[in-house]
């Protein structure tokens, strides 16, 4: 009904030390392009997949990056996308949380993308908490692996300007008893006939309707959610609370941790953005301590086509004008 972009790009997997396999749909360099030496991982956010890059022919960045000379690969977290879910009678679950994504997934991607290119590097570009992951798994060690982090919208932590977002925490006792009867993977497509209008608010936290080609809102609701483990869900609640984001254990700060990260990092922000508002971007350009660092802002004060909300920054109706090159052309330099 929503239809999306077919591609004929492969699969590879990675293994994670705890035991899940992980998808990366690899977008091989163009022949013909500039060849570049370093991989680019591609991070889809909370609740999402792979269609945050790839979601049709006219908004897909993976696509983009591969016809200018890059080795893809579009990462699907567990749990999402194609990558292992929990089965019924299976001994996974629905139980996992941010520092999982951290600890296990984000170094078994690297490590599979690398091998296939000479143990090189890996450019890493994270949107939302696709980003925030990076800020977590960096202070850990091994930031070699990296060649350069792109965070688009991925703020440290959760900005407090939305006061109704926090009072809602009355009502997460609920939300986590429906997240383990209805899964959300399940409930984005029943989203998606409502998904673009304008009378449906709470969507439009996600983005800015009038910056999204027309159908876009309907095919990421359709294609691209995801289940959000109720784990998940609590720890960037209580993130919002706390104002930083730490382990489930209490035992690691990842938000004071970032303080160490001295991977080259350019933040991009959506000036319309609501989730990784330019301040709350600002907060975590200005804690880490790279002395390569770039701060961009997405809008028609800068000289964009519209001002971006959160996810138009990868599928907005101009994001291959506004948005690509400049990762493009930083991805380059640090090439």
């Amino acid at each position: 009904m929503y239809p999306v972009g077919v591609r004929e790009a492969g699969s590879i997997e990675a293994r994670t030390a705890d035991g899940w396999t992980l998808a990366l749909r690899h977008y091989p360099a163009r022949a013909g392009a500039p060849r570049r030496r370093h991989p680019v991982i591609l991070c889809h956010g909370i609740m999402s997949n792979t269609y945050t890059w790839d979601l049709d022919d006219r908004s897909s960045f993976a696509v983009w990056l591969q016809r200018r000379g890059f080795e893809v690969y579009a990462l699907d977290l567990r749990g999402g996308g194609a990558s292992e879910k929990p089965g019924l009678f299976g001994e996974k679950a629905w139980t996992w949380s941010v520092d999982d994504y951290i600890r296990y997934d984000v170094p078994a991607a690297i490590a599979a993308v690398s091998a296939r290119h000479g143990g090189r590097p890996v450019h890493w570009v994270g949107h939302s908490m696709g980003g925030i992951v990076m800020y977590g798994w960096l202070p850990l060690g091994e930031q070699g692996r990296v060649r350069s982090l792109t965070a688009v919208g991925s703020p440290a932590v959760v900005p407090h300007h939305m006061p109704w977002l926090e009072a809602s925490g009355a009502l997460l006792p609920l939300g986590e008893w429906l997240l383990s009867k209805v899964p959300t993977g399940a409930l984005g497509p029943l989203s998606a006939p409502w998904a673009d209008q304008p009378a449906v608010a709470p969507l439009h936290i996600l983005w800015n309707l009038d910056n999204l080609p027309r159908g876009a809102a309907r095919k990421l609701a359709a294609h691209g959610t995801a289940d959000l483990p109720i784990a998940v869900l609590r720890q960037f609640f209580d993130s919002l609370v706390a104002g930083r984001l730490v382990s489930r254990d209490g035992a690691r700060d990842y938000t004071g941790a970032m303080r160490a990260i001295e991977v080259p990092t350019l933040f991009v922000a959506g000036s319309l953005d609501h989730l990784g508002t330019p301040a709350s971007m600002m907060g975590a350009f200005r804690m880490i301590r790279s002395p390569v660092k770039r701060m961009v802002v997405i809008g028609r004060a800068n000289g964009a086509a519209a001002d971006y909300g959160h996810l138009d920054l990868t599928i907005g109706e101009s994001a291959a004008v506004d948005v690509f090159p400049v990762i493009h052309d930083w991805l380059v330099a640090r090439d």
